[in-house]
C-alpha cells in the first residue's frame, strides 16, 4: 500500500513502465531490419539486437562508453555478431527515428498521469536517448503532466547515480524523503532511487523475482492503476 499522505512529489519512469518499450521497440527493430536488406531471420538478428544493446547500456552505466558511442557500438556489435556489413551509423539514425515515432503507453498510464498530476507535482525521469524520448513524449503529449522532465543524455548523467534523482528533486523543489520513485527496473530505479534517499514502487508487471541482493523496494504494483 502507498502512503500518500507522506509524499510531495513522484518520479516516473519511462520505459517498461509508462510507455510499452519492448513492443515499440521492436516494432522499430523490424522496419529497420526492412530498410537496411538485413538477410537473417527476424528472430535471430532481433535477438542479437536485444544482447548488443543490454550489453552497451551496461557500458554507459559503467562509464565504459558515452551517449554518442552507445548509439553506434550496439550496431556495430549486432553486425558483428551476424557476420554481415552494414553502415552502424546509419543504421543506428534510421533506428533511432523509428523509434521516435513508436510511442505505446501502457495500460492506465495516461489515467494515472491525469489524476497524480493534480494533485502532486511530477517529474519524468529516464536514461532513453533524448531524440528518441522527447519524440515519444510529445507523440503522446505528456509534457503538461510534468513539473520537469530529464533525460539523461540532457543532463549528462545516468541512473542509478543517485546524483540524477537529487537533481529531479531540486527541480521539484522537495526533499528526497518526500518523494516517491515509480519504476521498473530494480538497478536503475529502485536502487538508485533510494540510494539517493527516496522511497521507490516497483512495477512488477511481467511476474518476475526481485533482485535478492538488492534492497527491497518500499512497494510493488502489478499495474498502474494500482497506483490509485
Amino acid at each position: 500500500m502507498i502512503h500518500w499522505e507522506k509524499y510531495r512529489a513522484v518520479l516516473f519512469d519511462a520505459d517498461d513502465t509508462l510507455f510499452d518499450f519492448n513492443g515499440a521497440e521492436a516494432e522499430a527493430f523490424h522496419g529497420l531490419a526492412v530498410s537496411i536488406g538485413l538477410q537473417v531471420p527476424l528472430e535471430e538478428a532481433y535477438a542479437a539486437y536485444r544482447c548488443a544493446n543490454a550489453q552497451a547500456w551496461r557500458d554507459l552505466e559503467a562509464g565504459l562508453l558515452d551517449f554518442a558511442s552507445l548509439k553506434v557500438a550496439r550496431f556495430q556489435a549486432l553486425f558483428s555478431r551476424l557476420g554481415v556489413e552494414r553502415d552502424a551509423v546509419e543504421a543506428s539514425r534510421t533506428y533511432l527515428a523509428l523509434l521516435a515515432r513508436s510511442a505505446r503507453l501502457l495500460p492506465g498510464a495516461r489515467e494515472v498521469l491525469e489524476s497524480l498530476s493534480g494533485r502532486l507535482p511530477l517529474a519524468l525521469v529516464t536514461n532513453g536517448l533524448r531524440e528518441v524520448q522527447r519524440g515519444r513524449i510529445e507523440g503522446q503529449g505528456l509534457e503538461p503532466f510534468f513539473r520537469c522532465i530529464l533525460i539523461s543524455e540532457e543532463i549528462g548523467i545516468a541512473k542509478p547515480d543517485p546524483a540524477f534523482f537529487r537533481e529531479a528533486c531540486r527541480r521539484l523543489e522537495v526533499e528526497p524523503a518526500a518523494a516517491l520513485c515509480v519504476g521498473d527496473n530494480p538497478v536503475a530505479d529502485i536502487r538508485g532511487a533510494m540510494d539517493a534517499g527516496l522511497d521507490a514502487c516497483w512495477c512488477d508487471f511481467h511476474g518476475r523475482d526481485y533482485p535478492p541482493t538488492l534492497p527491497r523496494p518500499t512497494c510493488v504494483i502489478h499495474g498502474l492503476s494500482e497506483l490509485l
